[in-house]
């Protein structure tokens, strides 16, 4: 409903001075209701609170008085420029006045936060993102592979281990495509010089050999990936396997041609 709450997190406190983090009233914190308008304006604006409790406003006194604070300096967190939070001094025992040494101190503790849980949700959005695409690459029908100018499989999805008839991506991942797996007259030579000159290849269609001997008929799309040198790193490729399609074109063709016969 928009309604602004905060909570808090964590707390480092001197001895003798009585903890807070476990305070319910500080938890789900109703700024606006509570009389912290004042503040919501300047943090948002990327400026400090600081001074005298005693000095503050009545409604924010109510609220800060009973935990003993007598000054207090709060620095705002800023994530991808976005105000997230706050992280903040309380003086206890006497009285203070903040130095500019001090309140930079603190700007750049909220900085390097503020930093820190940037990076956090980049790393966590990656995962999900790895995690979204593992789940596409196990799962889809359609063979998916990653495999080196060399002949080495680094990858392949088990639609594609499960179509050349093998038990395993380590046991695929054993051929070394250089030397086996393709046809003589598909020789992996020729889309090997097609995609380094081109950069892709689309729609290709050759004749693969499968661990037990028997060869399929394979409709193949892929790319070229370079690393940072400019050198080529990986060919990233889909597979489907056409046979059947092909057998049944062609017992189509063949019954055509018979029926023609027949007729004509």
């Amino acid at each position: 409903d928009g309604t602004l709450l905060t909570s808090q997190r964590y707390e480092w406190t001197a001895p003798g001075i009585a903890s807070q983090v476990g305070n319910p009233d500080l938890q789900g914190f109703p700024w606006r209701a509570a009389g912290f308008s004042r503040w919501e304006r300047i943090l948002r604006a990327g400026e400090t609170v600081h001074g005298h409790v005693r000095e503050f406003p009545a409604g924010e006194r109510e609220v800060l008085a009973p935990q003993a604070i007598k000054s207090i300096l709060v620095v705002p967190i800023f994530v991808e420029d976005v105000w997230w939070g706050f992280i903040g001094f309380d003086e206890c025992t006497a009285e203070r006045r903040w130095t500019k040494a001090e309140i930079e101190v603190l700007r750049a503790a909220a900085g390097t936060l503020g930093g820190g849980i940037q990076h956090q949700r980049a790393e966590e959005a990656l995962r999900e993102s790895e995690q979204r695409f593992r789940t596409l690459f196990e799962n889809t029908l359609i063979g998916l592979y990653r495999t080196t100018p060399e002949g080495r499989i680094v990858d392949a999805n088990p639609a594609l281990v499960k179509m050349l008839g093998f038990s395993s991506l380590e046991e695929l991942a054993q051929r070394n495509l250089e030397e086996e797996g393709f046809e003589p007259q598909c020789p992996r030579a020729e889309f090997r010089e097609q995609i380094e000159r081109e950069g892709s290849v689309t729609l290709r269609e050759t004749t693969w050999r499968k661990r037990d001997g028997s060869v399929i008929l394979v409709r193949e799309n892929a790319k070229l990936t370079r690393d940072a040198d400019g050198r080529v790193a990986y060919y990233d490729g889909t597979v489907e396997d056409v046979t059947e399609c092909r057998r049944a074109e062609e017992a189509l063709r063949e019954s055509e041609h018979r029926y023609r016969a027949i007729v004509e």
